[in-house]
Formats: C-alpha cells, sequence, structure tokens
C-alpha cells in the first residue's frame, strides 16, 4: 500500500549577490545547483617590482636596496646606508655607525654615514645620496631604486564568484503511529518524489544528495520575483534572525564545498544521514530512497527537522541548474514523501467449525512431529529470496559457465516464503560474464546469471535461478514444492482435550517451528506403542487449508470434560485462474467519486473466458459460479486520465489482496491523488512467464 505525505514547507537558498539573507518560501519552485560566474575586486596598492632611475614615487613598503638621493621619512629604516650631508631625527636607534655598535637616542646631523643601521629611525632633508638596503620603509623615493614593494597604485583582479542554489523541505510525520510503525511498517520504503519544470547545461551524469537538516528553520513568506523577504530562511539565517551554526568540519564532512558554495551557511546537516540519486542520460525527476533519513526519524535517533538537497555541481560537476515544482505550485506536481508497505493479504480458503461447546478442560497433548510427517497435497512455492553465498567455481567446456558448488544462506522476500530461512549447499551453473542488470530502485549494476539447486537441508531438490554478485544470491527465482521434511521435528501440542477423547472427533491444534507454523483442526489416532497421528487441515498460514498428517511422540494428559453438542468441520476452497488460458477481468462495485481523504477497498472479479460446459440440471450452470483467484504476482496501478501518467505504479507495494470468499480486492489511500482530476485503475498480471497489462475500462473521480 502507498501514502503520499506533502510537504508542510518547502523554499530554496542561495548565496548568490546580494541574496544570501533572502527568504523565496512563497515561490512556485525549488532549485539546485550551480551558476558559474566572475567578478572584479580593485586593491587600492599593488605589489611591484622596482629597477628604474630617476623615480619619485610614495610606497608604503619596500625591501630591496637604494642608491641615489632620498628625501622622506621612514617609521622603521633597517639595512646598510651610505651617506654625506645626512640629517637623521630619531627618538631610538638600534645599530652600528661606522661599523661602530651604537645604541642611541636623540638626533644626529653628520656630514657622512655609513654602516649598518637597524631599529626605529626618522630619516628627513635628504637630498645627496643614499645607498644600501631597507626593509619596511615608508616614505619618498626620488632617485635610482631597486627591489620590491608595494606602491599606492590601484589594480583589479577577478575571481571565481560561481552561485549555489539548495533546496530544503519539510513533512510531517506524525500520521505514522506507533501502531503503524509495530504492525508492518519496518519493511516501509519511503521515497522523495519531486518533477522538474526546467533544467539548464546538464551533463551526462550527475547526482542529487539528501541530507537530513540538524536545526529548524521558518518557510517564510518571500517571492523570487520581488527579491525575497527578510523573515523566513535563507542561506544565512534559518528563520530570518538565528545564524546556521555550522562547523566545516564536522556538517560539512559528506560532501567536498567549492568556493563556489562556502561553508559560512547555507545550512546544517548529519553527515552519516546522506542519501543520493545519480542520473545518466535520463529525465532529471527525482524518485530518491530516503528511508535512512525517515527511519531515523521514526525511531527518535534524530530530530525531524526537514531535508536539504544539494547538487553534485557543488563537488565536482560543471555548473548546472535544475527547477522543481514545489509545494505551492497551481500545478499537480507538488512534492511528496511516499510511503510504501506491504500490506498483503492472500486467503484462498476457509476452514469453520460450528455448534461446539466444551467446558472442564484442562487435558493436552504436547509431543515432537517425527520424519514420516507429509503433505496430502503439496503446496506450490510462490516467491523470492536473496542472500550470501560462499561459491566454488570450476570451468566447463564452455569457458562462458562456471560449475558453482557452495554453501548459501538467505532470508525469503515475498510471495509464500517471505521471511522463511534459506539455508544448505547447491550446486549448478554461473556464467562467467556479467551483465547489466536494472534494479527494482532503478539503479543498474553488474550480476552473473547463476542456475542451482539445493543438494541438502530442508529446500533438498529445488531450483532456482538468480543473479549472483558480490558473493551474494540476489532474488533468486525458486520453483518446486514445499518439502515433506518441513513438517519433521516441529513442536506439536493439542489444548483443552476432552476425558474419554474420540477417533472421529475433530480437535483444533497447534504446529510450530522455524520454517512452519499455524492452527490446524483433524482428528487424532493412537496406536500400542504411545504414540499417535493426527490428520488434519491448516487453517491459517502460508498452508492454510492444505491437508497434513502427523506422526508425533509426546506425552498425553487427560482430566474430566462435557461438551453440548456435536463438531461440524466444513472447508471451502477458490481456484486459481490459469493466465495461461483467456480469461476475463473487472473492477468490481466501483464508485463514480470518492472524498478524499478516505481509504477505499477496490474490489477485482476474475473468470475464465470460455469455461467447459456441463449438463448439470439447474437454474444456473456451475461453471458460471466458480469464484477465482488471480496469481499472488498480480498488481493494480492508477493513471492520470488527462495526462496518461502513473501516479501510483505497479511495484512490491501494489500486490493484489486476496480473501475467501470475495476473492481478489486492493486497498487505496485517496490522499495520494489530487482531487477534481479522473483517474483510470490498470491491472498487472503475471505468472509461469506470462506476463498481461489490462487497462480495465473504469475511472473514478476524487473530490474535495
Amino acid at each position: 500500500m502507498h501514502k503520499y505525505f506533502f510537504p508542510t514547507a518547502d523554499t530554496f537558498i542561495t548565496n548568490d549577490s546580494g541574496y544570501g539573507n533572502k527568504n523565496f518560501g512563497a515561490t512556485e519552485i525549488v532549485k539546485v545547483g550551480t551558476v558559474a560566474g566572475y567578478s572584479s575586486i580593485i586593491s587600492p596598492t599593488t605589489s611591484q617590482s622596482y629597477n628604474d632611475d630617476n623615480v619619485t614615487t610614495s610606497i608604503l613598503e619596500f625591501s630591496g636596496s637604494i642608491s641615489g638621493s632620498f628625501m622622506g621619512e621612514a617609521d622603521r629604516f633597517v639595512g646598510n646606508i651610505s651617506s654625506s650631508n645626512s640629517s637623521i631625527d630619531t627618538t631610538y636607534f638600534s645599530g652600528s655607525i661606522n661599523n661602530i655598535p651604537t645604541v642611541f637616542s636623540g638626533s644626529i646631523i653628520t656630514s657622512s654615514l655609513s654602516g649598518t643601521i637597524s631599529g626605529s629611525l626618522i630619516i628627513y632633508d635628504c637630498n645627496t645620496s643614499l645607498s644600501g638596503s631597507a626593509t619596511n620603509l615608508n616614505g619618498n623615493v626620488s632617485g635610482i631604486l631597486t627591489g620590491n614593494g608595494l606602491i599606492n597604485y590601484p589594480s583589479t583582479t577577478i575571481v571565481n564568484n560561481s552561485t549555489a542554489w539548495r533546496t530544503i523541505l519539510q513533512f510531517d510525520l506524525t500520521d505514522i503511529s506507533q501502531s503503524i510503525v509495530n504492525n508492518g511498517m519496518g519493511s516501509a520504503s519511503f521515497y522523495l518524489n519531486l518533477k522538474v519544470c526546467d533544467e539548464r547545461e546538464l551533463p551526462i551524469s550527475y547526482s542529487i544528495y539528501a541530507f537530513a537538516i540538524s536545526q529548524s528553520w521558518t518557510k517564510g513568506t518571500g517571492y523570487l520575483s520581488d527579491g525575497g523577504s527578510l523573515d523566513g530562511v535563507s542561506w544565512l539565517l534559518r528563520d530570518g534572525t538565528s545564524n546556521w551554526v555550522n562547523t566545516t568540519a564536522s556538517i560539512h564532512s559528506n560532501i567536498k564545498l567549492t568556493i563556489s558554495a562556502s561553508a559560512d551557511g547555507g545550512g546544517t546537516w548529519y553527515p552519516s544521514s546522506v542519501c543520493s540519486q545519480s542520473f545518466n542520460y535520463t529525465t532529471s525527476d527525482i524518485k530518491m530512497d530516503v528511508t535512512p533519513i525517515v527511519s531515523a526519524w521514526l525511531s527518535g535517533s534524530i530530530p525531524n527537522e526537514g531535508i536539504i538537497l544539494i547538487a553534485s555541481a557543488e563537488v565536482s560537476d560543471p555548473a548546472y541548474t535544475i527547477t522543481y515544482f514545489s509545494e505551492d505550485t497551481n500545478t499537480i506536481y507538488s512534492p511528496f514523501l511516499d510511503m510504501g508497505w506491504n500490506s498483503l493479504v492472500f486467503i484462498t480458503g476457509s476452514n469453520t467449525t460450528s455448534s461446539v461447546s466444551i467446558t472442564n478442560n484442562t487435558a493436552s497433548i504436547s509431543g515432537i512431529t517425527t520424519t514420516s510427517s507429509y503433505f496430502i497435497t503439496a503446496p506450490a512455492i510462490s516467491g523470492t529470496f536473496s542472500g550470501s553465498a560462499g561459491l566454488n567455481t570450476t570451468t566447463q567446456l564452455d569457458p562462458t559457465i562456471l560449475s558453482a558448488s557452495g554453501i548459501v544462506f538467505g532470508t525469503g522476500l515475498d510471495g509464500n516464503i517471505i521471511n522463511l530461512p534459506f539455508l544448505g549447499a547447491i550446486s549448478g551453473i554461473i556464467s562467467s560474464a556479467s551483465y547489466e542488470i536494472t534494479g527494482s530502485c532503478g539503479n543498474t549494476f553488474n550480476a552473473q546469471l547463476i542456475t542451482a539447486s539445493f543438494q541438502d537441508g530442508v529446500w533438498n531438490g529445488l531450483t532456482f535461478t538468480a543473479y549472483y554478485v558480490d558473493n551474494k544470491v540476489e532474488n533468486a527465482v525458486i520453483s518446486g514444492s514445499f518439502p515433506d521434511i518441513w513438517i519433521s521435528n516441529c513442536n506439536f501440542s493439542i489444548t483443552n482435550l476432552p476425558y474419554n477423547m474420540s477417533t472421529s472427533s475433530y480437535y483444533s491444534a497447534n504446529l510450530n517451528s522455524d520454517y512452519i507454523s499455524g492452527d490446524l483442526i483433524g482428528k487424532l489416532t493412537f496406536n500400542t506403542t504411545g504414540s499417535a497421528s493426527y490428520d488434519g487441515f491448516f487453517t491459517d498460514g502460508i498452508f492454510n487449508g492444505y491437508e497434513v498428517v502427523l506422526p508425533f511422540i509426546g506425552n498425553i494428559y487427560t482430566s474430566s470434560f462435557s461438551y453440548t453438542s456435536s463438531i461440524n468441520y466444513t472447508s471451502s476452497l477458490m481456484s486459481g485462474l490459469d493466465i495461461s488460458q483467456p480469461f476475463n477481468v473487472n473492477v468490481k462495485d466501483l464508485n463514480y467519486s470518492y472524498q478524499r481523504g478516505n481509504v477505499i477497498k477496490i474490489y477485482v472479479n476474475s473468470a475464465e473466458k470460455y469455461p467447459v460446459k456441463n449438463f448439470n440440471v439447474g437454474y444456473q450452470f456451475d461453471q458460471f459460479n466458480n469464484t477465482y483467484y488471480l496469481p499472488s504476482s498480480s498488481y493494480y496501478g492508477i493513471k492520470d486520465n488527462i495526462t496518461n501518467e502513473m501516479v501510483i505504479d505497479f511495484d512490491e507495494y501494489t500486490q493484489l489482496n486476496c480473501n475467501y470468499p470475495v476473492g481478489n480486492y486492493f486497498e487505496l489511500d485517496t490522499d495520494c491523488l489530487f482531487p477534481e482530476r479522473e483517474y483510470q485503475i490498470l491491472l498487472k498480471i503475471s505468472a509461469g512467464g506470462d506476463i498481461y497489462t489490462i487497462d480495465t475500462g473504469k475511472k473514478f473521480k476524487i473530490v474535495k
């Protein structure tokens, strides 16, 4: 089943010049990516090399050699000076004059000065000749100047000034109650969906990243068209007043920020919560698996502050931008979070008792079933499993085929083997070449094809075909029937037995083990050795309706009892439809309009198109009264009648349910559909290699 959650708030933020503190919460779009740009910076000074004659200029600092006439002042002078007719005025001087070490404070007037000078020094009215080296010299120079320094000459520098765009979204998940979490939602998946409205400069391959935001934020009321507002989240502020508190090391460790997207602002997030979706020659519509992020919210390990989307253009790709519709869009393409979980119910028969009253009954039987247990009718296996594998391979005569043998252990994924453990030695063949496979998530991966069969254990003799990748058996399709050995060594018990047990009476029992469990109803038979046997039917579980004979050993306790009437046991089974022969399907009792917000149940009937005739006398031929059920690998889909887009596509969460005696049905949460629109129901049916996609022709409308 699917349930959609639409954003309670979404917007975009940008470090574009003049927009770092602006909010765009009311705009109809959100945006990710970067835009390449450049700007000029004017500097009041520039670094310059000097090697000129007759220089007259003003400098701030100078390191090099000076010879010639010097006029001006120096706050600090270090170097060798040779001069005559110089007047030096200083408050502190340390160095040597005429090669004599000197510490001096005062005024020096001399006609000739040579040696090394260092310290604080002011030189003025020096209009003859000064030569030597100077550092950190402030003043005017007239004469010959050689060296390097900063000169008061404005310069223009071109710098990279790219703009980054990021999208943030908030979802209210309080409707996911704890009871849902405890009853099946642990296997739920969550996909973030956004629809593209514009793309610019896209590379061939790129990715979009999603992180769980680590601080609260406010949507705001700004519009892009009027330059934004100051009342909500922006690149610099998370609520119009408070800064994003971030440190590059801890917050941005999962994505390398370049000069185009500074760590100064731009949101904060939990680095370990990263999810992503990669694109390669495909549309930029986002359908990203964000189950790790939502699971962390629901478990309480991190607070739900929303999701931030960042484009790979900020990491390594060339600049590109993608614009998506926001929650404020006037189209049907609002972003949403899709929660899908398997709510499959598949009951094809019933077992009932009537007119029974037993009192004062404390007797019971408990024991262990023996290896001679068996199914009267071995049920067929339907489903897939995945697991780790330790395989040895050897090349056959055909180098493209390898012999494979080893151990597999895994878990059933769907069908009537869901959650069942798989363990045992296998033998088979595996292709030496890898093939590109597209998984259910839409991503591609390389895998080898393997066909093998179990050689021991409870799955002995059963064959499967699967993908083999990274020492794992993925999505193995298994065929055959459930092995008899499954029922051996199960815990068997009967409670509330009467004092004088009768072999002609029916008794409820329970069977339990790692591979099989369920309730039964049947008859008991005792032999002279003290062991017993139970002949009955499963009344629930994956073997519901199947008959078994269960020899077992154990203990029998009896006590007084009374009963008031006899037991009447009935068993009814529906028939599975053979889709390899012509058949009809029909949606039953569909209303034209449904109010949005309701969960509706829609029934699907199926029948043989050309039933075999019989000549029984009656008001209606029996062959037209049979109730059939479709294969468990049957799915529904919902299509928008105007755009012809699949609003809910066929997947593992749209599997048709079955319940005796009404047959197939599915439940639909109408919150997933926009109001005042018409929708069509499609079915996808597959079994034994046959696949049919059927437009039922049935339409309905969602109203407010």
